[in-house]
């Protein structure tokens, strides 16, 4: 078969996070979750967690969240499925200039800790709560 960047992108990423730590357990899925340009170079250091092409990598027994530079090998968080109690969205408006929505995955892995996805729209932000709830059955 022809090799296919598009197809090999999870792989690849999931490669990469953590020195390669997960890639044992089993790539199964992923979705990339883009970045926006911040609206001034002020927003970009007042808020500088937010500004990141993600993405989102699901192995058989663990939901990642990792930059997708090619510099990055540190995931952001890393999830054990079957700790993943409940997904939710809320919309976040923290400047008249930042809107976007959150989803919020709570587990009970440390004391019902809660992780966040960042989404620039309602839509991508609906796709990446599906995806957790598919990932998390």
């Amino acid at each position: 078969s022809v090799y296919s960047f598009a197809d090999s992108f999870g792989e690849q990423v999931l490669a990469r996070v953590d020195q390669g730590r997960y890639r044992a357990d089993g790539y199964l899925m992923h979705i990339a979750i883009p970045a926006k340009q911040p609206p001034s170079t002020s927003m970009r250091y007042a808020y500088p967690n937010i500004w990141s092409d993600m993405v989102l990598l699901c192995t058989r027994n663990f939901l990642i969240l990792a930059k997708e530079s090619l510099e990055s090998d540190k995931s952001s968080w890393v999830i054990p499925l079957s700790s993943i109690r409940r997904v939710e969205i809320t919309s976040v408006q923290e400047h008249p200039l930042l809107e976007y929505w959150k989803v919020q995955i709570i587990s009970q892995a440390v004391n019902y800790s809660t992780y966040s996805i960042i989404c620039w729209t309602k839509e991508l932000a609906k796709e990446c709560c599906d995806f957790c709830n598919t990932a998390s059955k």
